[in-house]
């Protein structure tokens, strides 16, 4: 390189296409990094030529000794093959189109996650909302662009993902609403101008995402999903074609009847009723395994059925899945959870006179909180719940099987989350 420069280092998601061929027959790899999950939480490693491992975590020495000793473990384990190693690993590459594969979800950008959900705010037409009471949903896609809304409680808004080889990034956001969006990051910019900077994340039902213009493809074959995972219901004298059971407590509704099947099998300590925008789910349990440490945080999405009656139809399946699939991202922030579902609570009560707790109550919620932060481990389980799906008609190597193995993979590869789903016999 010359007495004038000693080392030079470029670094990024795809950096073979920024090099000249003449820098790339001189350039060796000196590092490689990369984040993702291990035991049900993120995790971050990295290796230079030399050997040096390193990760971007920040803790207190007796933390990082025992890192030191899983790493050591790792390294001197006969069992793993170096060689097979990055095997799998998932390579995003930019394209210039859609592809012909459905998508089924589309969640917030992993930054509003990491940097504390409760921080984000949404501006427009001079009314603030925070982001925890907003929600992004997709609503279709075509050969260069894909169609998705931000719903607020005062309305919903369109905007579009456009793929195009003359912009800059390869892709742009643009709104369709009349009016801008802004967002509080906490400096307040144009919402389309901070998913540039930060892309949502699409998810297609073989597995494979979408972030911006980069397309990532599953390569390992997904398995089908159990039988075993189903639980059975009784939806006598329930309108299975009727989701939420509102402030109103409707009890011919899906979700009136499935708090009482959780209240009636009393292991929960809390439940809480957290449907609409914005939710983790719309049932949240928790449940205290004392002996092991656990707090367990039971998830269950509720769909209604399109039909009347019971059968096998995807389409039943497509949206409760997406938010099956993003809503797991609340586990970034153990603690959000605990003010998303206080301040909810606290403003139905002000709003509407009844609070979210279906068992238990504020300050149980607050023991939990504190627990959680002390001496218990939290974990997520999922379930989704649709009565519109016949068990008797359900086939494990179908389209419903599909997908649900594709949200089964992705909860149990991230945050270490089980997937059940409770239907109709």
């Amino acid at each position: 390189m010359g007495r004038a420069i000693n080392f030079i280092m470029r670094v990024g998601s795809d950096i073979k296409t920024a090099l000249r061929d003449t820098e790339i027959k001189k350039a060796i790899k000196s590092n490689i990094f990369g984040v993702g999950f291990e035991h049900g939480s993120r995790t971050s490693i990295g290796c230079s030529y030399n050997g040096r491992i390193w990760s971007m975590r920040n803790n207190n020495i007796l933390t990082w000794t025992r890192w030191c000793q899983s790493i050591a473990a790792k390294i001197t384990d006969p069992l793993i093959d170096p060689d097979l190693v990055l095997k799998g690993t998932l390579i995003p590459k930019e394209i210039s189109q859609i592809p012909d594969t459905l998508l089924f979800s589309i969640e917030w950008p992993d930054i509003i996650f990491r940097q504390s959900i409760g921080n984000f705010e949404l501006t427009i037409a001079n009314e603030v909302y925070p982001i925890w009471n907003c929600e992004i949903s997709l609503d279709s896609q075509t050969k260069n662009s894909v169609f998705f809304s931000v719903s607020l409680p005062s309305g919903v808004h369109r905007f579009e993902l456009k793929l195009s080889t003359l912009a800059s990034d390869g892709y742009t956001f643009e709104v369709i609403s009349a009016s801008e969006m802004y967002i509080n990051v906490p400096e307040k910019v144009l919402l389309a101008d901070f998913l540039t900077a930060h892309p949502p994340l699409m998810y297609f039902i073989d597995g494979s995402f979408l972030e911006g213009n980069f397309y990532t493809e599953i390569k390992e074959v997904i398995p089908s999903f159990s039988m075993d995972l189903f639980d059975l219901h009784d939806w006598d004298g329930i309108n299975i074609k009727k989701e939420s059971q509102t402030a109103f407590k409707y009890t011919d509704s899906i979700q009136h009847s499935i708090i009482q099947r959780l209240i009636a099998l009393n292991k929960y300590d809390v439940i809480m009723d957290d449907d609409d925008k914005g939710e983790i789910g719309d049932i949240v349990a928790f449940q205290v395994f004392e002996k092991e440490r656990i707090l367990l945080i039971d998830v269950f999405h509720c769909k209604y059925s399109s039909e009347i009656n019971p059968g096998h139809r995807v389409k039943d399946f497509y949206e409760v899945c997406g938010q099956a699939q993003k809503n797991v991202k609340w586990m970034e922030e153990i603690d959000e959870i605990f003010k998303h579902l206080s301040r909810r609570s606290a403003d139905r009560l002000r709003n509407q006179g009844v609070d979210r707790f279906e068992k238990g109550n504020q300050d149980q919620l607050d023991i939990l909180r504190r627990r959680a932060k002390k001496d218990l481990k939290v974990r997520m389980n999922v379930c989704i719940v649709q009565p519109g799906l016949s068990f008797g008609d359900y086939d494990e190597n179908g389209d419903v099987s599909k997908l649900l193995a594709v949200v089964q993979t992705y909860l149990k590869e991230t945050w270490n989350a089980e997937l059940r789903v409770i239907a109709s016999e």
